[in-house]
Protein backbone atom coordinates (compact mmCIF):
# COMPACT_ATOMS: atom_id res chain seq x y z
CA UNK A 1 0.00 0.00 0.00
CA UNK A 2 2.91 2.23 1.10
CA UNK A 3 4.33 2.04 -2.63
CA UNK A 4 0.90 2.76 -4.34
CA UNK A 5 0.22 5.83 -2.24
CA UNK A 6 3.78 7.47 -1.68
CA UNK A 7 5.03 6.96 -5.55
CA UNK A 8 4.03 8.06 -8.79
CA UNK A 9 2.52 4.54 -9.49
CA UNK A 10 -0.69 6.37 -7.86
CA UNK A 11 -1.00 9.22 -10.00
CA UNK A 12 -0.05 6.79 -13.20
CA UNK A 13 -2.92 4.57 -12.32
CA UNK A 14 -5.21 7.56 -12.12
CA UNK A 15 -4.21 8.74 -15.61
CA UNK A 16 -4.68 5.16 -16.91
CA UNK A 17 -8.16 3.85 -15.44
CA UNK A 18 -7.23 -0.13 -16.58
CA UNK A 19 -4.30 0.19 -14.06
CA UNK A 20 -6.03 0.97 -11.67
CA UNK A 21 -8.94 -0.76 -11.76
CA UNK A 22 -5.95 -3.62 -11.74
CA UNK A 23 -4.49 -2.25 -8.44
CA UNK A 24 -7.64 -1.83 -6.81
CA UNK A 25 -8.41 -5.71 -7.36
CA UNK A 26 -5.16 -6.19 -6.12
CA UNK A 27 -6.25 -4.21 -2.97
CA UNK A 28 -9.45 -6.50 -3.03
CA UNK A 29 -7.90 -9.62 -3.18
CA UNK A 30 -4.68 -9.44 -1.04
CA UNK A 31 -7.27 -7.99 1.89
CA UNK A 32 -9.59 -11.33 1.59
CA UNK A 33 -6.19 -13.37 1.49
CA UNK A 34 -4.81 -11.21 4.99
CA UNK A 35 -8.64 -11.56 6.10
CA UNK A 36 -9.39 -15.22 5.40
CA UNK A 37 -6.14 -16.57 6.98
CA UNK A 38 -7.56 -15.77 10.15
CA UNK A 39 -10.17 -18.61 9.55
CA UNK A 40 -8.68 -21.12 7.53
CA UNK A 41 -7.11 -23.93 8.97
CA UNK A 42 -2.62 -24.29 9.01
CA UNK A 43 -1.68 -27.67 6.64
CA UNK A 44 -2.27 -29.94 9.42
CA UNK A 45 -5.82 -29.36 10.04
CA UNK A 46 -5.23 -27.28 12.67
CA UNK A 47 -7.13 -23.70 13.13
CA UNK A 48 -4.33 -20.61 13.24
CA UNK A 49 -3.68 -19.73 17.12
CA UNK A 50 -5.54 -16.59 18.61
CA UNK A 51 -1.81 -15.01 19.16
CA UNK A 52 -0.81 -15.68 15.70
CA UNK A 53 -4.19 -14.08 14.93
CA UNK A 54 -3.78 -11.72 17.83
CA UNK A 55 0.18 -10.59 16.39
CA UNK A 56 -1.08 -10.15 12.67
CA UNK A 57 -3.31 -7.61 13.10
CA UNK A 58 -1.10 -5.84 15.21
CA UNK A 59 1.86 -6.53 13.06
CA UNK A 60 -0.17 -4.62 10.44
CA UNK A 61 -1.95 -2.15 11.89
CA UNK A 62 0.98 0.54 12.56
CA UNK A 63 1.79 0.08 8.88
CA UNK A 64 -1.46 1.00 7.44
CA UNK A 65 -1.37 4.48 9.95
CA UNK A 66 1.80 5.28 8.79
CA UNK A 67 0.80 5.32 5.36
CA UNK A 68 -2.59 7.41 6.40
CA UNK A 69 -0.39 9.75 8.38
CA UNK A 70 2.10 10.17 5.71
CA UNK A 71 -1.06 11.54 3.23
CA UNK A 72 -2.29 13.42 5.82
CA UNK A 73 1.05 16.01 5.80
CA UNK A 74 2.23 15.35 2.06
CA UNK A 75 3.75 18.79 1.29
CA UNK A 76 2.53 18.24 -2.68
CA UNK A 77 -1.09 16.97 -4.39
CA UNK A 78 -0.08 13.49 -5.04
CA UNK A 79 -2.76 13.78 -8.25
CA UNK A 80 -1.42 16.84 -10.71
CA UNK A 81 -4.87 18.94 -10.85
CA UNK A 82 -6.10 18.35 -7.66
CA UNK A 83 -6.14 20.11 -4.21
CA UNK A 84 -3.88 19.38 -1.34
CA UNK A 85 -6.63 19.57 1.12
CA UNK A 86 -7.93 16.54 -0.94
CA UNK A 87 -4.70 14.47 -0.41
CA UNK A 88 -4.86 15.78 3.47
CA UNK A 89 -8.25 14.21 3.76
CA UNK A 90 -7.97 11.08 2.07
CA UNK A 91 -4.49 10.55 4.18
CA UNK A 92 -6.89 10.93 7.18
CA UNK A 93 -9.79 8.69 6.14
CA UNK A 94 -7.61 6.44 5.38
CA UNK A 95 -5.63 6.70 8.72
CA UNK A 96 -8.84 6.63 10.70
CA UNK A 97 -10.42 3.56 8.65
CA UNK A 98 -7.65 1.73 9.29
CA UNK A 99 -7.69 1.93 12.74
CA UNK A 100 -11.81 1.30 13.11
CA UNK A 101 -11.29 -1.38 10.98
CA UNK A 102 -7.90 -3.15 12.58
CA UNK A 103 -9.43 -2.41 16.24
CA UNK A 104 -12.61 -3.86 15.27
CA UNK A 105 -11.34 -7.01 14.29
CA UNK A 106 -8.49 -7.06 17.22
CA UNK A 107 -11.94 -6.74 19.61
CA UNK A 108 -13.35 -9.76 17.52
CA UNK A 109 -10.46 -11.96 17.83
CA UNK A 110 -9.47 -11.08 21.74
CA UNK A 111 -13.65 -12.02 22.68
CA UNK A 112 -12.96 -15.16 20.32
CA UNK A 113 -10.01 -15.83 22.50
CA UNK A 114 -11.05 -15.14 26.05
CA UNK A 115 -14.34 -17.71 25.01
CA UNK A 116 -12.16 -20.73 24.22
CA UNK A 117 -10.24 -20.30 26.21
CA UNK A 118 -13.07 -20.06 28.88
CA UNK A 119 -14.73 -23.15 27.33
CA UNK A 120 -11.12 -24.78 27.39
CA UNK A 121 -11.50 -24.35 30.85
CA UNK A 122 -14.41 -25.37 32.18
CA UNK A 123 -14.58 -28.65 29.92
CA UNK A 124 -10.82 -29.45 31.51
CA UNK A 125 -13.01 -28.44 35.46
CA UNK A 126 -15.34 -30.67 34.40
CA UNK A 127 -13.36 -33.68 33.25
CA UNK A 128 -11.18 -33.62 35.95
CA UNK A 129 -14.01 -32.99 38.90
CA UNK A 130 -16.09 -36.25 36.76
CA UNK A 131 -12.34 -38.24 37.38
CA UNK A 132 -13.12 -38.91 33.31
CA UNK A 133 -9.48 -38.90 32.43
CA UNK A 134 -8.65 -42.09 34.20
CA UNK A 135 -12.00 -43.99 33.50
CA UNK A 136 -13.66 -42.58 37.02
CA UNK A 137 -11.01 -43.08 39.38
CA UNK A 138 -9.17 -40.50 40.91
CA UNK A 139 -6.04 -38.77 40.39
CA UNK A 140 -7.25 -37.68 36.88
CA UNK A 141 -4.80 -36.37 34.42
CA UNK A 142 -5.26 -33.95 31.95
CA UNK A 143 -2.77 -32.70 29.26
CA UNK A 144 -3.43 -30.26 26.61
CA UNK A 145 -1.80 -26.78 25.44
CA UNK A 146 1.46 -27.50 26.94
CA UNK A 147 -0.66 -27.38 30.33
CA UNK A 148 -0.51 -31.13 32.40
CA UNK A 149 -3.13 -31.19 35.45
CA UNK A 150 -3.62 -33.25 37.84
CA UNK A 151 -6.05 -33.72 40.61
CA UNK A 152 -6.03 -36.30 43.49
CA UNK A 153 -9.94 -35.58 43.89
CA UNK A 154 -12.17 -32.96 46.06
CA UNK A 155 -9.64 -31.10 48.46
CA UNK A 156 -6.42 -31.93 46.98
CA UNK A 157 -6.21 -28.59 45.45
CA UNK A 158 -4.79 -30.11 42.15
CA UNK A 159 -1.30 -29.34 40.88
CA UNK A 160 -0.12 -28.14 37.61
CA UNK A 161 2.83 -28.10 36.14
CA UNK A 162 4.44 -27.49 32.70
CA UNK A 163 6.88 -29.53 30.60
Amino acid sequence: MAAFFLTPLLADSVRAPGLLDVVDCWFVAVGLLFFSGFGVRTGNGVPRSFGFRFAALLAGAPLETAVGIALAVWPRPMIAGTALAATHTAGVVLWISSMVASGTVLGAVLVQWVVDDTRRGVGIDLLLDSGGANGGASGARVSGAGVTISSSGWGSGGERSRP
